[in-house]
């Protein structure tokens, strides 16, 4: 690209724009349903704290120390990698069910109905707040997969067989990112097991990183590869 084709400033936005966009609108949706349940279900929760006699400070710091398990929970979940990720459950399914039972009992003074209307906003933000992790992690790991697999003139990114896909996903980053590659990333970004990169990735030049050998997975799951 010579210099006087640099994008203009204009451009530039509306390229940011084109990608951030869609991804701002789900995100402010989500922000709005979780932030207005968590509102709705920390008033339910003070207000039963002082039903029960306890503290100012008790009923309004008691709704974070429920609800924010689920969120803590959910953070672990996202960040976690392999079967530590189950650990966010240590959150997640204790918070849900305190909330559900002190959004209910909030309301039960009035009647069932009143329970169940009560108990929805809990539902809400604990359903919202594990979809709003979900969707988190699969924008992070797309958008790690288009910097590996795009073509930026380094010669990387265009092959098509599965073995050549690998070193090129692992140079550019080591190379021309000037990143800190891991077998494990690689692999989830090209939907291969991490064994498997390691194996490619040391055939070409050796890694002293120490990975576990693990039986091979094929991309169909069959137990063959493609």
């Amino acid at each position: 690209m010579e210099p006087t084709d640099t994008p203009s400033r204009t451009a530039r936005a509306r390229a940011w724009l084109a990608e951030w966009g869609p991804s701002l609108v789900i995100a402010a949706a989500f922000a709005t349903v979780v932030g207005g349940t968590g509102f709705v279900s920390y008033t339910h929760i003070s207000a039963l704290m002082l039903q029960v006699h306890q503290s100012w400070k008790t009923a309004h710091i008691m709704p974070l120390v429920i609800d924010g398990q689920i969120v803590i929970g959910s953070m672990f979940w996202l960040a976690a990698k392999g079967k530590q990720c189950l650990l966010g459950l240590i959150g997640i399914v204790p918070g849900v069910v305190e909330s559900l039972y002190a959004n209910w009992e909030s309301g039960i003074i009035y009647g069932r109905r009143d329970a169940v209307i009560a108990a929805v906003a809990a539902q809400v933000f604990a359903c919202s707040s594990f979809l709003f992790e979900r969707w988190l992690k699969a924008r992070a790991g797309d958008r790690v997969a288009r910097t590996v697999t795009i073509a930026i003139g380094c010669g990387h990114g265009v092959a098509e067989d599965r073995d050549d896909r690998i070193r090129d996903a692992w140079f550019h980053l080591k190379d021309c990112l000037g990143g800190d590659p891991s077998y494990r990333g690689v692999g989830l970004m090209l939907g291969v097991h991490n064994e498997i990169v390691r194996q490619v990735v040391t055939s070409v030049a050796g890694d002293g990183d120490e990975v576990a050998t693990l039986p091979e997975l094929s991309l169909n799951g069959s137990g063959t590869h493609a």
